[in-house]
């Protein structure tokens, strides 16, 4: 996105909110540095508080970063959450597209997700304008929905049921790879991808061999390319491998809670949005930034993101993947370990307020407990990881019940001799 497009960004919600009227959201950059000095002044008040400082301390806090001060919502004592920062208007649109980027121009429920666990005041409105602006958005192709003939599947073991699907990259060919391998684990929804030389059972079953040296091997191994591929695939391993215990499954509908047929449009919309960003046609070096985004982005089917429900915590990448302001990733001075921990001191306002149980920041700014801190949440890690899958079995029975009678609903009664439409399914 230009300039002309963040000027228009700019434009759009300056009269959105201006038709609105007073509101504590939208916030100027004049208006952000004059609630900072009101809050600033209500804390430093020991006596004749008035009704206005104590709503202001109730809603803000304010922080130093490198001689910058920002503002936070207010941190207690016994909270283990990250930092959630107050934005200013003329930062929101630079916030909106990196965020936007990091998740592979996702949707506006995964870029409001992703916000929510370090904004304040960005808001649905504000994202929805961002993404009617984005071209590669607005070209995006529709998934077609279908209807439901059978009761959706339910599985509460990661690794019981994995489905794999080729895409074809045959008209875009990235010199000797023209298709993409998808591999999904059905209840975490993690996905694997590989880049193929060629469609054969023989290259699919070298992939897999890979995968499940790492993961584990699937119970039953399903796929949409039909029954005839998927046996030559399942028997393709176990020659390699056989002491490994794999059936081939009955191929399922697309319908199926966003299966890997449904989770393909995603990965070709992202992996466009990746090349277009790069410059570049080389898809077969993007796959792992793709695969990347789509198991760190917000999956509404489980309610949680894939890497969350296969691993127990939210992904560690860089600094703003932390409770550390964004601003620390703008400072060129910052490339050491001392540089790091230097500027953390500075951040005295939220250091004595917050624990050392918080992960996400205490141990960022305490680099000599980390190990300590990895052996001890080792037993927390591991009822996460149970809470998040039982949770997205829970979400996959409610779906079920849904869908059901969504499809109930759609059936029509008919009488004899009348001529009928019916679909025919395009497995097998």
């Amino acid at each position: 996105m230009d300039t002309d497009c963040s000027a228009n960004f700019d434009a759009k919600i300056r009269d959105l909110f201006t038709s609105k009227g007073r509101n504590n959201v939208f916030l100027t950059r004049a208006k952000y540095l004059e609630v900072i000095e009101q809050v600033k002044c209500a804390k430093n008040k020991s006596a004749g508080k008035t009704p206005r400082d104590y709503y202001l301390l109730n809603r803000y806090d304010v922080i130093t970063i490198a001689d910058e001060e920002k503002l936070i919502a207010p941190i207690t004592g016994n909270s283990s959450k990250p930092l959630k920062y107050f934005v200013n208007a003329d930062d929101v649109f630079t916030i909106l597209r990196e965020t936007h980027l990091q998740i592979g121009h996702g949707g506006r429920n995964r870029m409001m997700a992703a916000l929510k666990e370090r904004y304040m005041n960005i808001t649905t409105q504000m994202v929805v304008i961002f993404i009617n602006l984005c071209e590669i958005c607005q070209k995006k192709a529709k998934a077609p929905k279908k209807g439901v003939g059978m009761r959706p599947m339910v599985f509460s073991e990661m690794n019981y049921l994995c489905q794999i699907d080729l895409i074809d990259m045959q008209a875009n060919a990235d010199g000797i790879y023209k298709f993409i391998l998808v591999y999904q684990d059905y209840l975490t929804k993690f996905i694997i991808l590989r880049p193929l030389h060629e469609e054969c059972a023989c290259e699919v079953a070298h992939k897999l061999i890979d995968i499940f040296t790492i993961f584990g091997a699937a119970n039953i191994l399903q796929s949409d390319n039909g029954h005839e591929f998927i046996s030559q695939v399942v028997e393709e391993v176990c020659s390699i491998w056989p002491e490994l215990k794999i059936v081939h499954g009955k191929p399922h509908h697309s319908h199926n809670q966003e299966s890997v047929e449904c989770a393909k449009q995603d990965i070709k919309n992202m992996l466009s949005g990746w090349l277009h960003e790069n410059n570049t046609t080389k898809w077969s070096q993007g796959l792992r930034f793709v695969q990347l985004m789509k198991n760190k982005a917000y999956h509404s089917g489980i309610k949680a993101t894939p890497y969350e429900a296969m691993f127990g915590t939210a992904i560690k990448m860089r600094l703003d993947f932390t409770s550390i302001a964004q601003s620390i990733l703008s400072l060129k001075t910052v490339h050491t370990e001392e540089q790091l921990k230097e500027l953390l001191v500075s951040i005295s306002t939220v250091q004595e307020k917050i624990e050392c149980e918080n992960d996400s920041y205490a141990s960022s700014y305490n680099m000599a407990e980390e190990c300590k801190a990895d052996a001890v949440h080792v037993g927390r890690r591991t009822a996460a990881i149970k809470r998040t899958r039982a949770g997205a079995k829970e979400v996959f029975n409610q779906q079920a019940v849904k869908m059901m009678k969504l499809s109930e609903g759609r059936d029509i009664d008919t009488e004899i001799d009348k001529t009928v439409h019916i679909p025919i399914p395009d497995i097998d």
